[in-house]
């Protein structure tokens, strides 16, 4: 919840901020945890000036993160914000809905590995070709590594075999409908990283990725980590 009235419940109120924050009140009583964080215009200018920073945006963020950071990000938690400039006030309301955002998908199952009668098995996968017995399976099966020696990393045949595929496909099949927000990618620490560049993500009921609806496109992945990926209309 943010509001730029903290100030509210450090002096006596006017009528006019009174009425606003009056009914917020019973937020705070609920709260498992509460945060005030306070920031002025003047205050995120000498911040810049200080850092040699041109963006106020990654400023804020700073300040931001920080105060979510002294209590857990969910339901439970208010965070009062005060500030004089609206400007801040819509960054602020930016950082936070990301924050939202990320950690709804943090605390949420893995769709890939909620299949089968007690919808906590890995879900059946499928890859347009395997090297290396780098089965598409593995990319389900709850390891994480991105190292090759741990055996958890896919594998498909490069074009330059001859023996593969000019567009190498993975695939996974959730066997129910599923809502689908986000997708994480982990990429290879020990090798190779630049074979998970330029990746589109569709998702959909079609075995052919075209015919499915566009996730994102052009997706790169650093060597070592595993970028979360937002679908357009999540």
């Amino acid at each position: 919840y943010v509001f730029p009235l903290l100030h509210a419940f450090l002096h006596r109120p006017s009528n006019s901020v009174q009425a606003i924050v009056s009914p917020r009140a019973s937020l705070l009583r609920k709260a498992s945890c509460s945060v005030g964080l306070q920031i002025r215009w003047h205050h995120l200018r000498a911040y810049l000036d200080a850092w040699g920073y041109n963006h106020p945006q990654r400023t804020v963020s700073k300040f931001v993160n920080c105060a979510a950071a002294l209590c857990p990000f969910d339901q439970h938690t208010v965070l009062f914000v005060a500030t004089d400039f609206k400007y801040i006030r819509d960054i602020v309301q930016e950082v936070l809905g990301e924050q939202m955002r990320q950690t709804a998908v943090e605390t949420s199952p893995n769709l890939a590995r909620s299949c089968g009668a007690d919808r906590m098995q890995p879900c059946s996968t499928w890859q347009s070709s395997t090297a290396s017995e780098g089965d598409a399976a593995r990319a389900v099966d709850g390891v994480r590594s991105g190292v090759w020696a741990d055996s958890s990393c896919t594998h498909t045949w490069d074009d330059l075999s001859g023996t593969g595929t000019t567009d190498p496909t993975w695939m996974v099949d959730m066997e129910i409908s599923q809502l689908v927000v986000a997708v994480r990618l982990h990429n290879r620490i020990d090798c190779c990283p630049e074979r998970l560049q330029g990746v589109d993500i569709h998702i959909g009921n079609s075995r052919v990725p075209s015919e499915n609806t566009l996730c994102a496109s052009n997706i790169h992945v650093r060597a070592g980590d595993a970028s979360l990926v937002w679908c357009h209309d999540g």
